[in-house]
């Protein structure tokens, strides 16, 4: 390749995992039922020139990258058999709950004051020092499990995040090492240069799962994650949940590619009434809805072939066609999980769906 050439996006393909919390179950399925429908076992990458992901998408983004794709259904089982989303330990008093025997009035009283005590700590923590609610550690820990330094990188990675130092989104780059996906990588480090997207950060096989957490972390519920900055280790920028910012990476895959398959963990959009019980489902409620519009709003750029200012890309989506179970944002609801797992699977099976309009508006 002639030095600073640009080599074009056509017939290159990106495959693009938006966010969704625990509804990233349903994104894993899909891509399992993919992998048995295409042919391909673990070890054997999809043809694709660009992978990239955002929030739970960017933990299967991760395992399509390194094509491990027995592990999808084990990563998302083990979300809600270790309960990672857990209240940090000050706070286990929120969670205390009440004895039912004989002599549980006095039980009762006790947990009902160790939770005002904890709610006031908590209240008090939150105006003062405390930067989050939940206990990161169990993600930390299961990231640690899942997230193989050694793994061959056969797809190149890309993973969103919301840079909070900068206030700027921010994009993570694991390079391909399998032999293969060297062209890939070639091809798009050339293509991103053109589009000056000036703000990615390149990490290894140990600082991924750094990356993967940032992607991850929402924001009130952990910790913002601390990342180095790639050539003053003495600095570090923090980090939470990309899907603020750019709930995938479409405008970078665009830019690599002319076919663009997103598998999406909303329906289409409907005219029904939701009611919230309380502020934290309101809380919840707020956030579901930003990531959808910010997902909204990067699709139709793309479609319109903005983003790259030439011929749209030819898209393709998988999505489920009516409400996944559970709550938003429940990862310890191992029933809902399952059950969204297997519906993905079963449409992940039958394959992408032509998009004329991805997204067509309410």
């Amino acid at each position: 390749m002639i030095e600073d050439a640009v080599p074009s996006p056509r017939g290159r393909r990106a495959i693009v995992l938006p966010g969704g919390a625990n509804r990233g179950a349903y994104q894993a399925g899909a891509l399992a039922g993919l992998a048995v429908s295409e042919g391909r076992s673990t070890g054997t990458p999809f043809a694709c020139d660009f992978v990239g992901g955002a929030s739970s998408g960017a933990i299967n983004a991760y395992l399509i990258a390194t094509a491990r794709y027995d592990r999808l259904h084990e990563v998302w089982r083990a979300f809600a058999q270790r309960h990672v989303l857990r209240l940090k330990p000050r706070y286990g008093g929120l969670a205390a709950s009440a004895s039912p025997d004989a002599k549980g009035l006095a039980r009762r009283a006790a947990a009902m004051v160790g939770r005002t005590l904890a709610g006031l700590d908590l209240a008090l923590g939150m105006s003062r020092y405390e930067r989050a609610l939940a206990d990161g550690t169990s993600v930390e820990k299961l990231l640690d499990d899942y997230v193989d330094p050694d793994a061959e990188v056969f797809v190149p990675l890309y993973v969103t995040a919301t840079n909070l130092t900068r206030r700027a989104g921010e994009m993570f780059s694991l390079r391909a090492t399998a032999v293969d996906g060297h062209v890939a990588q070639t091809a798009n480090d050339a293509l991103l240069r053109a589009y000056d997207r000036s703000r990615i950060t390149v990490v290894d096989g140990f600082t991924v799962r750094l990356a993967l957490f940032a992607s991850a972390a929402l924001p009130l519920v952990f910790d913002p994650v601390r990342i180095p900055l790639e050539t003053i280790w003495e600095r570090a920028d923090e980090y939470v949940d990309g899907g603020l910012t750019e709930n995938a990476p479409i405008e970078a895959a665009v830019a690599c590619a002319d076919r663009l398959d997103v598998v999406m963990v909303d329906p289409p959009q409907t005219r029904a009434e939701i009611s919230y019980a309380n502020a934290l489902e309101i809380g919840v409620g707020v956030y579901d809805t930003l990531q959808r519009i910010i997902l909204d709003g990067q699709l139709r750029l793309a479609f319109g072939g903005i983003a790259r200012g030439t011929a749209a890309p030819a898209i393709r989506v998988i999505r489920p066609d009516r409400p996944l179970p559970g709550r938003y944002g429940d990862f310890n609801d191992l029933a809902a999980i399952e059950e969204m797992f297997a519906r993905g699977y079963d449409d992940g099976r039958r394959g992408w769906s032509e998009a004329r309009n991805p997204i067509p508006t309410p």
